[in-house]
């Protein structure tokens, strides 16, 4: 079982294209697993030590996004729900260092409600140390049942842990939302005769996601006066590729959406996704601006990228978090699931967001002095009105 498990995620991480050296890699695996079992004074548990090598080849991979989660006796579809995190209202991320860090937090969630902020390390959850384990493995840690209280430690960068309690709390897990309204006094006021459209997209979900997009156009185009499109990433961690036809809608036939490279082996190829599917091209009349900031990646930086690049979308906020890599799940014999990085994109002009993000044309930060007032939105609004000066 032990070397089974090794051999199967060597080939696999080579797919068609591994060698007949791979099977030269296994030799020293062989001699320390004989060494181990007659030449120490520890019961061996086999299955810490299935785990253990495959956490090593993994490690041994130097992918910030590498993890492997154990899917022994479950049903391989519930990869997603523990990736998603949303009944803590948590994504997380790893920085550079290993620890996890806070990716974005889901509005009106347990999370929110403890005042846990993007860019946090989580550094406990319950009795836990979370040092080591990837954010797969920690978001099932973080489910809380009604009436249950979890605890856990978070820290800032340049201040001292905090002890957090997270009470279940129900809130909106839809992942658009749409508001028609305006703006004013320095307020958004929702509005049945607004001209504004605010589409908040959070995140993108193969299985929810498709229908809630069509009902956010639908709402759109029902509204009498809307002129105006606010597509606001911020916090959209991204998610699944499959969801990139939906940006059609913004777009002529034919517009590149995104440039992809593969990566397996010696092998490389690229593959530009253009907009040839259904539906499309319903919201190409309506001026936008993008809002985005530090929680908005991969499939979020993807949308702002080919909004700019293609219609002239005007983004306004904060520098994005910077990931042009893409990832899939690979299964590791029934045992296993491994996440790892296969490919980069590129935006429809060719340019990659790896480590430096998409730069914003208006930068601006909300103002923790007025936390009542959304300043980038305002600012967006205000952009949007100089689209038609």
């Amino acid at each position: 079982m032990r070397l089974v498990i090794a051999l199967c995620l060597i080939t696999t991480l080579a797919g068609e294209y591994a060698d007949a050296d791979d099977a030269e890699r296994l030799p020293a695996t062989n001699a320390l697993l004989s060494i181990l079992e007659n030449h120490t004074a520890y019961d061996l548990d086999t299955a810490e030590l299935d785990r253990a090598m495959v956490q090593g080849l993994i490690n041994a991979l130097n992918d910030p996004y590498a993890a492997i989660i154990d899917t022994s006796g479950a049903d391989r579809s519930g990869t997603t729900a523990l990736a998603e995190g949303v009944d803590a209202g948590l994504t997380l991320t790893t920085d550079s260092y290993g620890c996890l860090v806070v990716h974005a937090v889901a509005p009106g969630s347990a999370a929110a409600g403890a005042g846990i902020e993007p860019a946090d390390r989580l550094l406990r959850v319950g009795a836990g140390n979370t040092a080591g384990q990837s954010a797969w493995e920690v978001l099932p840690q973080l489910l809380i049942q009604p009436d249950e209280t979890l605890r856990v430690v978070t820290q800032r960068p340049g201040e001292e842990p905090r002890h957090l309690e997270l009470k279940w709390t129900p809130y909106e897990t839809d992942t658009i939302s749409v508001r028609v309204g305006d703006v004013r006094r320095r307020r958004w006021r929702d509005s049945q005769n607004g001209e504004i459209a605010w589409c908040s997209i959070r995140t993108f979900d193969g299985d929810t996601t498709p229908a809630e997009w069509n009902r956010m156009v639908e709402t759109i185009l029902a509204a009498p006066n809307v002129r105006f499109l606010i597509i606001d990433l911020r916090g959209n961690g991204g998610g699944d590729n499959a969801c990139i036809p939906l940006l059609g809608d913004f777009f002529m036939g034919g517009e590149t959406l995104v440039n992809f490279r593969r990566e397996l082996s010696e092998r490389e190829w690229t593959q530009t996704v253009v907009n040839s599917g259904r539906p499309r091209s319903r919201l190409i009349p309506f001026p936008s601006v993008a809002i985005v900031n530090h929680g908005t990646a991969s499939l979020g930086e993807i949308t702002a990228a080919a909004l700019r690049d293609n219609r002239g979308v005007p983004i306004v906020g904060t520098q994005t978090f910077g990931k042009g890599t893409t990832q899939t799940w690979v299964d590791l014999d029934g045992s296993y699931a491994a996440h790892l990085t296969v490919g980069s994109w590129t935006s429809p002009a060719g340019t990659s967001i790896e480590n430096a993000g998409l730069q914003p044309d208006v930068v601006i930060a909300d103002n923790p002095r007025t936390p009542n007032v959304d300043e980038q939105l305002l600012r967006a609004v205000d952009v949007l009105y100089s689209l038609t000066r």
